[in-house]
C-alpha cells in the first residue's frame, strides 16, 4: 500500500510503516512505534481541537441542544378542568 500525508510517502514494507520525505529523510517504523506515534498524534488533535473527534463532539452538541430547546409556552395549553 502506498498514500501521501502531506509531503511524505507513506507505505507498508512486511511489518514497517515507511514515511519518506523528498528531502530524503525518512523514518522506519515498527508496528508499537506507529501506535504511539497515533496515539501522540490523536492526544495533539484533541488539545489542538481539530481532528476527527472534533466533528463528532461538534454533532453531538448540536443534538443535544435540539433536544433541550424549551417549547413555546403560548404553543401548549393544557385544560386543567378537564
Amino acid at each position: 500500500m502506498v498514500a501521501m500525508a502531506g509531503k511524505y510517502i507513506v507505505y507498508i514494507e512486511k511489518r514497517r510503516l515507511i514515511l519518506e520525505h523528498p528531502a530524503g529523510i525518512s523514518f522506519d517504523l515498527t508496528h508499537e512505534d506507529a501506535k504511539e506515534l497515533a496515539v501522540l498524534v490523536s492526544n495533539w488533535q484533541l488539545a489542538m481541537g481539530t481532528g476527527p473527534y472534533r466533528c463528532q463532539l461538534e454533532a453531538k452538541q448540536r443534538r443535544e441542544d435540539e433536544e433541550t430547546e424549551t417549547v413555546d409556552s403560548d404553543e401548549t395549553v393544557f385544560d386543567s378542568d378537564k
